[in-house]
């Protein structure tokens, strides 16, 4: 959070502006190139990249029955996944992940074994310190796993020295 006004509204001013530029593009492919993450540009120019993006974009904008409910558990906890990542020094960004993964719903199991909000699988889950056993499965507890995905995701940085890459 920041405690100059002044420099809150620039900030605020400045994504209005992105926001502006995305959504004024006159193109499809005008849009997907002024696209971000982690203040990083996506690179849409890859093939993969592009194919990947439009898939999803076309299959969330067709879930529109489910979209309210989405939205509503988008507004309660992406504020908190934003407070935790930031603890940690992750970009923003990444509090979408858990949304992608698993609709921030922390019964999904997918069919390899990854499981809870960020689709943690059990070794890894345990090897960022949460239980996953016969009895419990900590990656459906949101906090918890939320911190534990933060420290994933910051090893990752160490590792790797690039948050684009991370995400990938």
């Amino acid at each position: 959070s920041f405690d100059n006004p002044y420099q809150k509204m620039m900030i605020g001013h400045a994504e209005r502006i992105k926001n502006d530029r995305i959504l004024h593009a006159k193109s499809k492919d005008e849009k997907m190139s002024a696209l971000s993450f982690a203040d990083a540009s996506v690179p849409v120019e890859r093939t993969s990249v592009k194919q990947k993006l439009g898939k999803y974009l076309t299959i969330f904008s067709f879930k529109k029955q489910q979209s309210y409910q989405m939205h509503q558990k988008a507004d309660k906890y992406l504020p908190k996944i934003a407070q935790i990542l930031e603890s940690y020094g992750i970009p923003e960004d990444f509090k979408y992940i858990p949304l992608v993964e698993s609709g921030l719903n922390p019964k999904v199991t997918s069919h390899k074994g990854a499981g809870g909000y960020w689709q943690f699988m059990p070794a890894t889950a345990r090897l960022y310190g949460l239980r996953v056993d016969s009895g419990v499965d900590e990656r459906r507890d949101f906090e918890k796993s939320t911190h534990a995905a933060a420290k994933y995701l910051k090893s990752l940085y160490d590792q790797f020295g690039d948050w684009t890459l991370v995400a990938a």
